[in-house]
Protein backbone atom coordinates (compact mmCIF):
# COMPACT_ATOMS: atom_id res chain seq x y z
CA UNK A 1 0.00 0.00 0.00
CA UNK A 2 1.40 3.41 -0.99
CA UNK A 3 1.93 5.81 1.88
CA UNK A 4 1.59 9.58 1.97
CA UNK A 5 3.11 10.09 5.41
CA UNK A 6 4.28 7.97 8.38
CA UNK A 7 4.74 8.86 12.03
CA UNK A 8 5.22 7.28 15.46
CA UNK A 9 3.25 7.82 18.63
CA UNK A 10 4.60 6.67 21.98
CA UNK A 11 2.38 4.93 24.50
CA UNK A 12 3.20 4.21 28.13
CA UNK A 13 2.56 0.53 28.78
CA UNK A 14 3.32 -1.95 31.53
CA UNK A 15 5.87 -4.42 30.21
CA UNK A 16 6.97 -7.62 31.92
CA UNK A 17 10.70 -8.21 31.82
CA UNK A 18 12.67 -11.15 33.13
CA UNK A 19 15.88 -10.52 35.03
CA UNK A 20 18.31 -13.37 35.77
CA UNK A 21 20.75 -13.14 38.69
CA UNK A 22 22.89 -15.51 40.74
CA UNK A 23 22.35 -16.15 44.42
CA UNK A 24 24.96 -16.86 47.08
CA UNK A 25 25.08 -20.53 46.09
CA UNK A 26 25.83 -19.68 42.47
CA UNK A 27 22.37 -20.71 41.31
CA UNK A 28 20.64 -18.70 38.61
CA UNK A 29 17.43 -17.07 39.74
CA UNK A 30 14.99 -15.53 37.26
CA UNK A 31 12.74 -12.77 38.51
CA UNK A 32 9.89 -11.27 36.46
CA UNK A 33 9.30 -7.57 36.95
CA UNK A 34 6.58 -5.31 35.65
CA UNK A 35 7.91 -2.00 34.39
CA UNK A 36 6.38 1.03 32.70
CA UNK A 37 7.98 1.84 29.35
CA UNK A 38 7.21 4.05 26.41
CA UNK A 39 6.43 1.84 23.45
CA UNK A 40 6.44 3.27 19.91
CA UNK A 41 3.42 2.57 17.71
CA UNK A 42 3.57 3.12 13.95
CA UNK A 43 0.88 4.93 11.98
CA UNK A 44 0.65 6.22 8.43
CA UNK A 45 -1.57 8.13 6.05
CA UNK A 46 -2.52 6.14 3.01
CA UNK A 47 -1.90 7.68 -0.39
CA UNK A 48 -5.37 7.95 -1.99
CA UNK A 49 -6.10 6.27 -5.31
CA UNK A 50 -8.57 7.14 -8.08
CA UNK A 51 -11.43 5.20 -6.49
CA UNK A 52 -11.10 7.10 -3.20
CA UNK A 53 -11.07 10.41 -5.05
CA UNK A 54 -14.28 9.44 -6.88
CA UNK A 55 -15.97 8.36 -3.63
CA UNK A 56 -14.91 11.62 -1.95
CA UNK A 57 -16.37 13.73 -4.76
CA UNK A 58 -19.68 11.88 -4.49
CA UNK A 59 -19.68 12.25 -0.70
CA UNK A 60 -19.03 16.00 -1.01
CA UNK A 61 -21.90 16.39 -3.50
CA UNK A 62 -24.30 14.54 -1.18
CA UNK A 63 -23.34 16.65 1.86
CA UNK A 64 -23.59 19.84 -0.20
CA UNK A 65 -27.12 18.92 -1.23
CA UNK A 66 -28.03 18.16 2.39
CA UNK A 67 -26.80 21.58 3.51
CA UNK A 68 -28.75 23.41 0.81
CA UNK A 69 -31.93 21.51 1.68
CA UNK A 70 -31.40 22.40 5.34
CA UNK A 71 -31.43 26.10 4.41
CA UNK A 72 -27.71 26.97 4.28
CA UNK A 73 -26.67 29.59 1.73
CA UNK A 74 -24.29 28.64 -1.05
CA UNK A 75 -21.01 30.47 -1.54
CA UNK A 76 -22.32 32.05 -4.76
CA UNK A 77 -25.34 33.58 -3.01
CA UNK A 78 -23.19 34.88 -0.14
CA UNK A 79 -20.70 36.37 -2.61
CA UNK A 80 -23.59 38.11 -4.36
CA UNK A 81 -24.59 39.69 -1.05
CA UNK A 82 -21.00 40.81 -0.48
CA UNK A 83 -20.91 42.31 -3.98
CA UNK A 84 -24.06 44.29 -3.27
CA UNK A 85 -22.24 45.73 -0.24
CA UNK A 86 -19.11 46.55 -2.24
CA UNK A 87 -17.34 43.16 -2.22
CA UNK A 88 -15.12 41.38 0.32
CA UNK A 89 -11.88 42.52 -1.40
CA UNK A 90 -10.69 45.94 -2.48
CA UNK A 91 -9.53 46.55 -6.06
CA UNK A 92 -5.81 46.59 -5.09
CA UNK A 93 -6.24 43.26 -3.28
CA UNK A 94 -7.98 41.70 -6.28
CA UNK A 95 -5.17 42.89 -8.56
CA UNK A 96 -2.46 41.72 -6.18
CA UNK A 97 -3.74 38.18 -5.69
CA UNK A 98 -4.63 37.86 -9.37
CA UNK A 99 -1.01 38.65 -10.19
CA UNK A 100 0.21 36.18 -7.56
CA UNK A 101 -1.87 33.34 -9.01
CA UNK A 102 -0.73 34.17 -12.55
CA UNK A 103 2.96 34.29 -11.58
CA UNK A 104 2.62 31.09 -9.53
CA UNK A 105 1.36 29.03 -12.48
CA UNK A 106 3.92 30.57 -14.88
CA UNK A 107 6.78 29.76 -12.51
CA UNK A 108 5.40 26.28 -11.95
CA UNK A 109 5.35 25.59 -15.70
CA UNK A 110 8.92 26.87 -16.02
CA UNK A 111 10.00 24.64 -13.13
CA UNK A 112 8.47 21.55 -14.76
CA UNK A 113 10.15 22.35 -18.09
CA UNK A 114 13.55 22.72 -16.45
CA UNK A 115 13.15 19.52 -14.42
CA UNK A 116 12.27 17.59 -17.60
CA UNK A 117 15.51 18.65 -19.31
CA UNK A 118 17.98 15.79 -19.54
CA UNK A 119 21.06 18.00 -19.47
CA UNK A 120 20.98 21.04 -17.21
CA UNK A 121 23.46 23.87 -17.38
CA UNK A 122 24.72 25.72 -14.33
CA UNK A 123 22.27 28.53 -15.07
CA UNK A 124 19.43 26.01 -15.24
CA UNK A 125 20.35 24.62 -11.83
CA UNK A 126 20.53 28.08 -10.31
CA UNK A 127 17.20 28.99 -11.87
CA UNK A 128 15.66 25.80 -10.46
CA UNK A 129 16.75 26.74 -6.96
CA UNK A 130 15.37 30.24 -7.40
CA UNK A 131 12.05 28.94 -8.71
CA UNK A 132 11.66 26.55 -5.77
CA UNK A 133 12.18 29.41 -3.31
CA UNK A 134 9.78 31.68 -5.21
CA UNK A 135 7.08 28.98 -5.44
CA UNK A 136 7.47 28.15 -1.76
CA UNK A 137 6.93 31.74 -0.62
CA UNK A 138 4.11 32.29 -3.14
CA UNK A 139 2.36 29.09 -2.07
CA UNK A 140 2.50 30.19 1.56
CA UNK A 141 0.97 33.58 0.70
CA UNK A 142 -1.79 32.04 -1.44
CA UNK A 143 -2.62 29.45 1.23
CA UNK A 144 -2.99 32.20 3.83
CA UNK A 145 -5.17 34.18 1.43
CA UNK A 146 -7.44 31.19 0.69
CA UNK A 147 -7.80 30.43 4.39
CA UNK A 148 -8.79 34.04 5.12
CA UNK A 149 -11.35 33.92 2.33
CA UNK A 150 -12.75 30.66 3.64
CA UNK A 151 -13.28 32.31 7.03
CA UNK A 152 -15.66 34.76 5.33
CA UNK A 153 -17.81 31.86 4.19
CA UNK A 154 -17.89 29.73 7.34
CA UNK A 155 -21.67 29.52 7.31
CA UNK A 156 -22.17 28.20 3.77
CA UNK A 157 -23.26 24.83 2.46
CA UNK A 158 -19.87 24.40 0.78
CA UNK A 159 -17.96 24.84 4.05
CA UNK A 160 -20.14 22.29 5.81
CA UNK A 161 -19.69 19.82 2.94
CA UNK A 162 -15.93 20.45 2.94
CA UNK A 163 -15.61 19.79 6.68
CA UNK A 164 -17.66 16.61 6.41
CA UNK A 165 -15.48 15.50 3.50
CA UNK A 166 -12.28 16.16 5.47
CA UNK A 167 -13.62 13.93 8.23
CA UNK A 168 -14.44 11.31 5.56
CA UNK A 169 -10.82 11.47 4.39
CA UNK A 170 -9.58 11.13 7.99
CA UNK A 171 -11.66 7.98 8.43
CA UNK A 172 -10.46 6.45 5.16
CA UNK A 173 -6.77 7.43 5.06
CA UNK A 174 -5.77 6.69 8.67
CA UNK A 175 -3.86 3.42 9.10
CA UNK A 176 -1.92 1.70 11.87
CA UNK A 177 0.74 -1.01 11.94
CA UNK A 178 0.39 -3.96 14.31
CA UNK A 179 3.30 -5.48 16.24
CA UNK A 180 3.59 -8.26 13.65
CA UNK A 181 3.89 -5.64 10.88
CA UNK A 182 0.35 -6.06 9.55
CA UNK A 183 -1.23 -2.83 8.26
CA UNK A 184 -4.88 -2.19 9.10
CA UNK A 185 -7.38 0.73 8.97
CA UNK A 186 -7.25 2.69 12.22
CA UNK A 187 -11.02 3.35 12.13
CA UNK A 188 -12.01 -0.22 11.19
CA UNK A 189 -12.56 -1.63 7.72
CA UNK A 190 -16.28 -1.06 7.27
CA UNK A 191 -18.77 1.36 5.77
CA UNK A 192 -18.64 5.13 6.29
CA UNK A 193 -21.33 4.90 8.97
CA UNK A 194 -19.43 2.15 10.84
CA UNK A 195 -16.19 4.14 10.66
CA UNK A 196 -17.96 7.24 11.99
CA UNK A 197 -19.50 5.30 14.88
CA UNK A 198 -16.07 3.87 15.74
CA UNK A 199 -14.57 7.37 15.56
CA UNK A 200 -17.18 8.64 18.04
CA UNK A 201 -16.47 5.76 20.41
CA UNK A 202 -12.72 6.41 20.36
CA UNK A 203 -13.14 10.14 21.02
CA UNK A 204 -15.42 9.40 24.00
CA UNK A 205 -12.99 6.98 25.67
CA UNK A 206 -10.84 9.84 27.04
CA UNK A 207 -7.64 7.95 26.28
CA UNK A 208 -4.71 10.38 25.98
CA UNK A 209 -2.85 8.12 23.55
CA UNK A 210 -5.84 7.72 21.23
CA UNK A 211 -6.65 11.43 21.47
CA UNK A 212 -3.14 12.37 20.34
CA UNK A 213 -3.24 9.89 17.45
CA UNK A 214 -6.63 11.18 16.26
CA UNK A 215 -5.46 14.79 16.58
CA UNK A 216 -2.39 14.09 14.46
CA UNK A 217 -4.41 12.27 11.82
CA UNK A 218 -6.95 15.11 11.75
CA UNK A 219 -4.36 17.86 11.48
CA UNK A 220 -2.13 16.13 8.94
CA UNK A 221 -4.97 15.04 6.65
CA UNK A 222 -6.60 18.48 6.88
CA UNK A 223 -3.24 19.97 5.94
CA UNK A 224 -2.97 17.55 3.01
CA UNK A 225 -6.50 18.41 1.88
CA UNK A 226 -5.66 22.12 1.73
CA UNK A 227 -2.16 21.78 0.24
CA UNK A 228 -3.22 19.26 -2.46
CA UNK A 229 0.16 17.47 -2.49
CA UNK A 230 0.11 13.91 -3.82
CA UNK A 231 3.41 12.37 -2.73
CA UNK A 232 5.39 11.90 0.46
CA UNK A 233 8.32 14.10 -0.57
CA UNK A 234 6.15 17.16 -1.29
CA UNK A 235 4.12 16.52 1.83
CA UNK A 236 7.24 16.57 4.03
CA UNK A 237 8.44 19.73 2.27
CA UNK A 238 5.12 21.45 3.02
CA UNK A 239 5.34 20.44 6.68
CA UNK A 240 8.87 21.82 6.92
CA UNK A 241 7.61 25.11 5.51
CA UNK A 242 5.24 25.23 8.48
CA UNK A 243 8.15 24.56 10.89
CA UNK A 244 6.81 21.12 11.79
CA UNK A 245 9.76 19.09 10.55
CA UNK A 246 9.98 15.48 9.53
CA UNK A 247 9.72 14.13 13.08
CA UNK A 248 6.78 16.40 13.99
CA UNK A 249 8.59 17.80 17.02
CA UNK A 250 6.57 21.02 16.78
CA UNK A 251 3.22 19.44 16.05
CA UNK A 252 1.92 20.12 19.57
CA UNK A 253 1.77 23.83 18.74
CA UNK A 254 -0.18 23.09 15.58
CA UNK A 255 -2.69 20.75 17.24
CA UNK A 256 -4.73 23.73 18.43
CA UNK A 257 -5.93 24.03 14.85
CA UNK A 258 -6.88 20.36 14.99
CA UNK A 259 -8.97 20.97 18.11
CA UNK A 260 -10.89 23.75 16.37
CA UNK A 261 -11.38 21.58 13.30
CA UNK A 262 -12.62 18.66 15.41
CA UNK A 263 -15.20 20.85 17.14
CA UNK A 264 -16.30 22.25 13.79
CA UNK A 265 -16.65 18.78 12.28
CA UNK A 266 -18.80 17.54 15.15
CA UNK A 267 -21.13 20.54 15.25
CA UNK A 268 -23.85 21.13 12.70
CA UNK A 269 -23.30 24.51 11.12
CA UNK A 270 -26.29 26.81 10.78
CA UNK A 271 -26.73 30.47 9.71
CA UNK A 272 -26.09 32.97 12.48
CA UNK A 273 -29.50 34.17 13.61
CA UNK A 274 -28.12 36.59 16.22
CA UNK A 275 -26.62 39.02 13.72
CA UNK A 276 -29.81 41.11 13.20
CA UNK A 277 -30.28 41.36 16.98
CA UNK A 278 -26.69 42.47 17.39
CA UNK A 279 -27.13 45.20 14.77
CA UNK A 280 -30.30 46.58 16.33
CA UNK A 281 -28.58 48.29 19.30
CA UNK A 282 -26.16 49.94 16.86
CA UNK A 283 -29.06 51.37 14.86
CA UNK A 284 -30.77 52.61 18.01
CA UNK A 285 -27.52 54.18 19.21
CA UNK A 286 -27.10 55.89 15.85
CA UNK A 287 -30.65 57.23 16.06
CA UNK A 288 -30.01 58.53 19.57
CA UNK A 289 -26.83 60.21 18.42
CA UNK A 290 -28.73 61.85 15.58
CA UNK A 291 -31.41 63.08 18.02
CA UNK A 292 -28.83 64.32 20.54
CA UNK A 293 -28.17 67.68 18.82
CA UNK A 294 -31.90 68.36 18.69
CA UNK A 295 -32.16 67.80 22.44
CA UNK A 296 -29.28 70.18 23.06
CA UNK A 297 -30.97 72.79 20.87
CA UNK A 298 -34.19 72.42 22.84
CA UNK A 299 -32.28 72.85 26.11
CA UNK A 300 -30.77 76.11 24.88
CA UNK A 301 -34.19 77.38 23.74
CA UNK A 302 -35.44 80.22 26.03
CA UNK A 303 -38.94 78.71 25.97
CA UNK A 304 -37.61 75.46 27.32
CA UNK A 305 -35.79 77.36 30.09
CA UNK A 306 -39.06 79.09 31.01
CA UNK A 307 -40.72 75.73 31.12
CA UNK A 308 -38.08 74.39 33.47
CA UNK A 309 -38.57 77.44 35.72
CA UNK A 310 -42.34 77.09 35.68
CA UNK A 311 -43.73 78.05 39.15
CA UNK A 312 -46.13 75.09 39.10
CA UNK A 313 -43.23 72.65 38.78
CA UNK A 314 -41.21 74.40 41.50
CA UNK A 315 -44.25 74.27 43.75
CA UNK A 316 -44.53 70.54 43.17
CA UNK A 317 -40.89 70.13 44.08
CA UNK A 318 -41.38 72.17 47.28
Amino acid sequence: MKKLYTFKQYKTEKVKEKETTENENGEKVTVEKELEKKVARDFFIRRPNRRLYDDAELYYAVKLSEGIKAGLLTKALLEKRYENDGGSLSDPEIERYGTLYSEFYENQRELIDLEDKNEKSENDKNRLDDLKDILSSTRTALTAFEMSQQNLFDQTAEVRARNKTILWWVLNLSYAVAEDGKEYPFFTDGSSEEKLEYYDRLTEEEDDFLDEVIKKFTYLISFWYVSKVDNEEDFKAMLEEQDLGGDLENLDNALEASDRMDEELKSEEAPDEETPDEETPDEETANKEQDAPRQEDSQSDPQSENTENNPDKSGDEN
